[in-house]
């Protein structure tokens, strides 16, 4: 069983001391030499050999289920188990900034990973407008006002926030006598 910093039934929040310890060492009908192997997403820890496993959890304990082989001379027998981790946003996908021509469409794509589920927000800096609740937000034709920052946000309730902005910079036709670089946040001439 994995000891730790609990929030919930079995769940263990990111970089706070866990241990586990095998279900299995507790069975008083032999009394011979046990002998155990401890493995994280089936990779043998070789530091650990005893009927306890202590580490701090992180993200990829939420992957790669730790399991526990007891061996004695009669046989052997394994249990392994998920570790229902909480963790912030973790990038996955780091968006890139872009610069589109006037009217054409403008794709950022932003992905993040975090438990629980996560809520991605996009919005430009400053408006405090909602664009898209999804990896991806999309600007349609875009225009000279649509330059500028734009904000990736991923929430994780009660456990982290994550954020990335990328610029949008504009190409397209000045009117005549404007100064146009930087005028509408990035636009170019």
């Amino acid at each position: 069983m994995l000891r730790s910093k609990q929030v919930a039934n079995n769940s263990f929040l990111s970089d706070h001391p866990s241990h586990a310890r095998s279900p299995l060492s507790h069975s008083h009908s032999l009394c011979i030499a046990l002998c155990y192997r401890w493995a994280k997403g089936g990779n043998v820890i070789k530091e650990f050999s005893g009927d306890t496993y202590e580490v701090i959890v992180d993200h990829s304990f939420f992957t790669e289920p730790v399991s526990c082989e007891v061996t004695n001379p009669l046989g052997s027998t394994n249990i392994s188990r998920n570790v229902d981790v909480y963790f912030g946003p973790r990038m996955a996908a780091e968006p890139q900034s872009l610069q589109v021509d006037l009217g054409s469409d403008a794709v950022f794509n932003c992905a993040w990973t975090g438990n629980p589920s996560l809520t991605i927000v996009w919005m430009k800096r400053g408006s405090g407008v909602v664009l898209s609740n999804e990896n991806i937000l999309t600007l349609k034709a875009v225009r000279q006002e649509d330059a500028g920052k734009y904000v990736c946000r991923a929430v994780v309730p009660r456990v982290g926030a994550g954020e990335k902005e990328v610029s949008l910079t504009v190409n397209g036709k000045c009117h005549a006598g404007e100064e146009c670089f930087g005028r509408f946040g990035g636009h170019i001439c």
